[in-house]
């Protein structure tokens, strides 16, 4: 006979954060939403922040997810202080590039996308609508770092040019006048090395020029530098998510199958942080997978395990070296885990209990072990109700998926809401890493590539991350100052929370009232 255990399966919604006493210190602006990211010695007479090097200034991950993270939302990420997971479903030489990618914007220098000299204009059109900016460098064989030929930019061409090609419209360094024009677009790697403020000065001296194309001896493109990236840097620098080297920090997903081959080549690529993508991690094979990463490099490399939802996942992750672990088993809006085979745990229960589990475990050791609750979260509050219940930072996948750096274009598509109603939206598509649109790859994560376990669906199209997320941070600082708490570690350690019934929930909606469409 089975054993039916004493908790209870709650989700974040049945929570209140119980207020005390609001002080005037810090501002909503001066809540903390930084957390530590990787174990660490912990030391009663310091700060957390004295005792780790390893942190997130904004304790938030995307979601390692087709339609959620390549190297535009990790770059994007990053420029905010938080963490994108890039996913490991698609080949090794494709994730590890992606890292390359992230790693090589080191604060303004970008690898940008090139067109080749016999690509039509219609193409290099469509290049730009995908990427949102006009100013492309071409190259001769059309690859990120082959010889430079010329330039593209936006005001050398439109739409009666589209049957032309790129070499037409392009300003070439072997055309008759075009070679000076062009000259004032680059420098040297020698000229201008690492330094961003080299780079910027030398576009500020050329006024027309918004773009500086960096070649080495032999004309060999190596990255470019555009003003409104130098810019987006000033604003950004305080709070960048960047290694000892000033370059972008990002986490590189892998799986139990083949992470002989994957770990080595993400990690050549520039990756520090490892994600280990997996729906249930409590499995021989991830116990393999972690003690040959921690075998092989150490320390050197951080290791998030997951996913867990029980005390005996906590202890099986850290006894074979994890950094951090991962919870949640189905809460996330695409996933049918747990409503198709019954497994898993409430989110909220199950980060209250693996929470419960790390501080036992750091009274024991003198070590401790952050928490990252990975799902379910749905709007701000449930974002604190998860800092409240214990966890260091939070994974979103549906969050993210709707901003214009996610993988996926927008879509213009017909939908129909819950009451009934249609309407025509701007969205993006999201799918489940076990859904059939990932059907290819499931079997790295879910042990099976023929049962079904995410669905597949649509999510407003938010713009840019940078115009939207600043909105949710204020939100969730809000919330948190308005209930007397400093910062995400004060939730940690002091949050009181009440249960809430679910006409408790109701009373705490809009009600009772006419309401216009």
């Amino acid at each position: 006979m089975g054993t039916i255990l004493p908790d209870v399966s709650y989700v974040y919604s049945e929570f209140l954060l119980q207020p005390k006493l609001q002080d005037k210190e810090p501002s909503i602006e001066g809540v903390d939403l930084s957390a530590p990211f990787a174990r660490f010695k912990f030391d009663t007479s310091k700060t957390w922040r004295e005792q780790t090097l390893h942190r997130l200034n904004l304790a938030f991950m995307s979601s390692a997810m087709q339609s959620v993270t390549g190297h535009d939302m990790a770059t994007a990420l990053a420029k905010e202080g938080a963490l994108g997971t890039v996913y490991c479903s698609q080949t090794v030489e494709s994730e590890a590039e992606m890292i390359r990618r992230v790693k090589r914007f080191k604060g303004g220098f970008v690898v940008p996308s090139v067109l080749s000299p016999g690509m039509t204009i219609a193409g290099a059109m469509e290049v730009a609508k995908r990427e949102g900016h006009g100013k492309y460098p071409v190259t001769e064989d059309g690859m990120p770092n082959g010889r430079l030929v010329g330039l593209l930019t936006e005001d050398l061409y439109s739409e009666k040019h589209a049957p032309s090609k790129v070499a037409d419209r392009m300003i070439a360094n072997d055309k008759p006048g075009d070679f000076d024009r062009l000259s004032r677009y680059i420098a040297t790697d020698d000229e201008v090395g690492d330094d961003i403020r080299k780079a910027n000065n030398i576009m500020l001296e050329r006024a027309r020029s918004r773009v500086l194309l960096i070649v080495d001896k032999d004309y060999r493109l190596k990255c470019a530098v555009f003003r409104k990236d130098v810019e987006e840097h000033d604003r950004h620098k305080d709070k960048e998510l960047v290694d000892s080297q000033k370059r972008y920090e990002v986490a590189a997903a892998i799986n139990t199958r083949d992470f002989e081959q994957r770990v080595p080549a993400v990690i050549d690529a520039g990756a520090r942080y490892l994600s280990i993508d997996s729906a249930q991690g409590h499995t021989a094979w991830q116990a393999d997978t972690l003690r040959w990463i921690k075998k092989k490099y150490g320390d050197d490399v951080k290791v998030v395990a997951g996913n867990f939802v029980t005390p005996e996942g906590f202890d099986f992750a850290v006894e074979h070296g994890a950094d951090a672990v991962k919870v949640g088993i189905g809460p996330g809006s695409i996933c049918i885990t747990r409503a198709k085979f019954g497994v898993g745990a409430g989110q909220a229960t199950a980060v209250r209990r693996i929470v419960e589990r790390r501080d036992m475990y750091l009274k024991e050791t003198g070590i401790y072990v952050p928490i990252i609750a990975d799902g379910g979260i749905v709007n701000p509050s449930d974002a604190i109700i998860a800092y409240a219940r214990g966890a260091d930072g939070i994974m979103m996948g549906r969050f993210f998926a709707g901003f214009h750096e996610s993988p996926t274009d927008v879509e213009n598509q017909d939908i129909e809401s819950k009451d009934g109603t249609k309407f025509t939206a701007l969205v993006k598509p999201y799918w489940g890493e076990g859904s059939d649109r990932a059907k290819a790859w499931r079997e790295g994560r879910y042990d099976q590539a023929d049962v079904e376990e995410g669905v597949e669906g649509y999510v407003p199209y938010k713009g840019r991350l940078a115009d939207t997320f600043p909105i949710v941070l204020r939100e969730i600082r809000t919330g948190i100052h308005k209930a007397g708490y400093k910062g995400i570690k004060d939730l940690n350690d002091n949050a009181q929370l009440m249960r809430q019934t679910g006409a408790s929930i109701r009373e705490g909606n809009p009600h009772d009232v006419y309401r216009s469409q």
